[in-house]
């Protein structure tokens, strides 16, 4: 069973008051680093950093990263909008 995405949560349930999305990043961010440290057993930089380059995807509460080659990342991105009074979201996918 999959959660629901933070825009899911908050259509779901008027009135909710989240996370902003400066705490939600900050939240991937440490997760993200702290898995480093203990996929490496160190905190020692150069083995987390090595150990960070070789993940392919990263899954947070803002939804899953891809890391790619380059040091791309890519992050969903949805587009909420108004269709027939009804709120709709919808994923958007930029063109390689």
């Amino acid at each position: 069973m999959r959660g629901l995405s933070p825009a899911e949560v908050v259509f779901a349930y008027p009135g909710i008051t989240l996370a902003d999305v400066h705490a939600a990043l900050a939240y991937d961010s440490a997760r993200f680093l702290f898995g480093g440290m203990r996929e490496a057993k160190t905190t020692e930089g150069i083995k987390v950093r090595d150990k960070l380059a070789g993940l392919e995807s990263f899954d947070g509460v803002t939804g899953s990263l891809t890391l790619e080659k380059g040091k791309v990342t890519r992050r969903p991105v949805y587009v909420v909008r108004l269709e027939d009074g009804k709120k709709v979201v919808q994923p958007y996918e930029p063109k390689k």
